[in-house]
């Protein structure tokens, strides 16, 4: 290959034709339009011998081709060596969006960082375009670092990183563009890194902009980081201009062994047509997040997010939204069955701030902890969407749990689809008011409950539309609970074991709030429910109103007979008199950070043993386990495997219990192990994960798990291995964050660590 080589094309109209067609490449996709969701793992095929006719035919017929070498001289076109330059095509640096051969370019080099040295010389300045040719791997480069502080490459700004040519790019080696001030931009490439903590890492102060891009594979880290905010650790973006915002479109990120996508926004952030599938923890993780004025919205428009940890997980303090989003495992009809599952399919937390969220659309089905979990400190708006087949065997999980008691929003779903999925068809809860509308609820004989809804200081309305339906559930069609008052209109509850419906007020429910609220009923359909069609509960001083207008409400075939039952009675009596009886102390011993000795636990004195790090951390071991249990802390360059870039590392912890018999036990019989984490006093992260190194994922090879959130309302046990029956390994209540703690239960030992986003 020629090096320093240049390419000059005459006849400007042709020429002008001609580098258009070859920047914009067609992608090539399978027969059903979707791009595939395997990762390559078969390396490309040998480059072609250099054919200049092949080569030639590419340009218009009256295209005049001179090819210029180094040293200034005409190559004649008969030559390999004129061949050669023009099929190579090696890096080269354009001013403004101009292409390859206009005048203030670079020479084209041979690898990345003679191009970069050539940058370096300090007489290049502004905005630019870097072309880079399908036969460039960067191989020969190492690692490629365009860092905006270095050199004389702080002379120039805007910059784009353009693939082009017959095929995608395909760099092989970590590509970082770092400090950059100015919008970064990059087009139709392909990120084949298999370890670094990120295949591509963008930082900038300016807009970034990707595009028709790959980063698949990186199996000891994060596909791509894309980071337009700089979070400086005192509660800020470096600056809050709206001119960062994080656009991503059309691209792809498999196979990662941390995170797939990670964005972190001064701006808003819009990603479109994602494929993020085989990732180890999320396939995306959206951030925008400050304590500025500035508001970060998040929209989320298509896309594909599968068996990855968390299909895609949304933190913003401004509105978020979900557009057609599949974040589903894979179902596969013949066999009635789903795979490449995700935990949890997707998680939107606007906590940080009053925005609302709005899911349109989209397929939230096949998850094994839950399809869609919301957070949020505003409204809460789903509609259009389907949440089915959430579930594991013999454990709780939620079609979409929905939590709006973080504000004052409202919450409002409808035209939705919620069936076979285990625990909960859907569980919404809100200080304000709720209202479902033609909701299609079939539990599949699975679902415990259809849905269950609760309007602390609100209305609640159920409106079953035109073909709303609550049935084939193992417990209960639909409870719903109001603080103020419960509608019931046109509802179709049938053929559920147990009751169909059952209205509660707050008070009846959970003993505050008013002592009376109205329940109005209006016409409805409860037939063939093995307990009673619908039992109301409005308090003692509360009333039913039932409308006579037709349809009247009708009740058939009910175990627990045909009529409506009114309780006016008063379920709190008496409650402030119970007191919980006294249990037996906790034995709390301080240990060393590093070779502690076992302690001993006594379950005849003691109902547990709380072991404390010198930095506050500790882990409580619940009993009637007897044995000894250890507690150690751990280095960042300790842990068992890589974090990758986006889970930044805080502390860590191993923790083990051994038997009377001296062997060591996985999982705490009949009792369970909560560890808090200290959080330090200098800390400013935006949110805490606990993450857990599973020795048993990627067949033996071990892996990190994010452990669930906590959930304020509903929280029902997970098991950590879905897919194995016999691993007992729980969580028993999620991770949250509270007074200077991040806490979490189980019942195994293990590895933890506590990280930072």
């Amino acid at each position: 290959m020629k090096a320093h080589s240049r390419l000059v094309l005459f006849t400007l109209v042709t020429l002008l034709v001609f580098l258009i067609n070859l920047a914009l490449p067609v992608a090539a996709y399978a027969d059903d339009g979707v791009p595939p969701d395997a990762v390559p793992t078969e390396a490309p095929p040998p480059e072609a011998p250099v054919d200049l006719p092949v080569v030639l035919e590419q340009a218009p017929a009256d295209t005049q081709v001179v090819v210029v070498n180094d040293a200034g001289q005409v190559e004649p076109l008969a030559t390999v060596d004129a061949a050669e330059i023009l099929k190579t095509g090696d890096p080269v640096w354009c001013p403004g969006s101009l292409a390859p051969g206009s005048g203030g370019c670079t020479p084209s080099y041979g690898t990345m960082t003679e191009l970069l040295t050539e940058l370096n010389l300090g007489t290049y300045s502004g905005a630019g375009t870097i072309w880079i040719e399908s036969s460039f791997t960067g191989a020969t480069d190492g690692a490629i670092t365009l860092n905006h502080t270095a050199s004389a490459l702080n002379d120039l700004s805007d910059l784009t990183i353009q693939g082009f040519g017959a095929t995608t790019p395909n760099i092989v080696v970590p590509f970082s563009i770092l400090n950059w001030v100015g919008n970064v931009t990059l087009n139709n490439l392909a990120f084949a890194v298999n370890s670094a903590p990120a295949a591509l890492t963008v930082v900038t102060d300016g807009n970034i902009d990707v595009r028709n891009i790959s980063v698949t594979g990186n199996t000891t880290g994060t596909g791509a980081s894309l980071n337009a905010c700089q979070y400086d650790g005192t509660g800020l973006c470096t600056t809050t201009a709206a001119s960062r915002n994080v656009t991503v479109t059309d691209s792809t990120f498999n196979g990662n062994n941390t995170t797939g996508l990670k964005t972190d926004s001064g701006g808003s952030t819009t990603l479109t047509n994602i494929t993020a599938v085989g990732n180890g923890l999320e396939g995306a993780l959206a951030i925008g997040v400050d304590s500025s004025a500035t508001t970060h919205d998040v929209t989320v428009n298509g896309g594909v997010f599968r068996d990855d940890d968390t299909g895609i997980r949304v933190l913003s303090d401004g509105n978020v939204t979900l557009n057609n989003v599949t974040a589903s495992g894979l179902y596969d009809a013949p066999t009635d069955t789903w795979s490449l599952r995700n935990n949890t399919g997707a998680i939107v937390d606007t906590t940080f701030g009053t925005g609302s969220v709005t899911v349109t659309g989209g397929q939230f089905n096949g998850n094994d902890w839950s399809g869609l979990d919301v957070y949020s400190a505003g409204n809460i708006t789903v509609s259009n969407a389907e949440f089915s087949n959430n579930s594991f065997p013999g454990h709780d999980t939620d079609g979409a749990y929905l939590d709006a008691t973080y504000g004052i929003g409202d919450i409002s779903v409808s035209n939705s689809n919620f069936d076979s999925n285990d625990g909960y068809g859907l569980f919404g809860i809100a200080n304000s008011n709720i209202t479902l509308t033609n909701l299609n609820v079939d539990g599949g004989g699975v679902t415990d409950v259809g849905a269950w809804i609760k309007a602390i200081n609100g209305t609640a309305t159920v409106d079953g539309g035109l073909s709303g339906i609550f049935t084939d559930t193992t417990k209960t069609g639909l409870i719903v609970i109001g603080g103020v008052q419960v509608d019931l209109v046109s509802l179709n509850v049938t053929a559920n074991t147990g009751d169909g419906v059952q209205a509660y007020s707050t008070f009846t429910y959970a003993c505050f709030g008013s002592t009376g609220i109205l329940v109005n009923v209006e016409g409805g359909t409860y037939d063939s429910n093995t307990g009673a069609p619908l039992t109301i509960k409005p308090g003692p001083d509360g009333m039913v109103i039932v409308s006579t207008t037709p349809p009247l409400p009708t009740f058939t075939g009910n175990g627990g007979g045909d009529a409506m039952v009114v309780d006016l009675g008063n379920p709190c009596l008496g409650n402030d008199e119970e007191k919980p009886e006294e249990g037996k102390p906790v034995n709390i011993v301080e240990v060393p950070f590093k070779d502690g000795a076992p302690v001993e636990q006594d379950c005849t004195v003691y109902s547990g043993t709380v072991l404390v790090l010198p930095d506050g951390t500790w882990v409580k071991f619940g009993c009637p386990f007897d044995g000894s249990v250890s507690l150690e802390g751990l280095l960042k360059d300790e842990l068992p495997g890589p974090l990758g870039a986006g889970a930044e590392f805080v502390s860590a912890i191993s923790y083990g219990m051994t038997g009377l018999d001296n062997a060591a036990v996985t999982v705490n019989p009949d009792g369970t192990i909560t560890i808090k984490f200290k959080i330090p006093e200098d800390s400013k992260a935006r949110a805490y994960d606990i993450l857990y190194w599973d020795p048993t994922a990627n067949t033996g090879s071990g892996a990190w798990v994010t452990l669930p959130q906590y959930k304020k309302f509903g929280q029902q046990p997970v098991s950590l291995n879905p897919d194995n029956p016999e691993d007992g390994r729980m969580v028993t209540h999620g991770v949250k964050q509270k007074d200077g703690y991040v806490t979490v239960t189980v019942n195994f030992t293990g590895t933890f660590v506590l990280v930072s986003r």
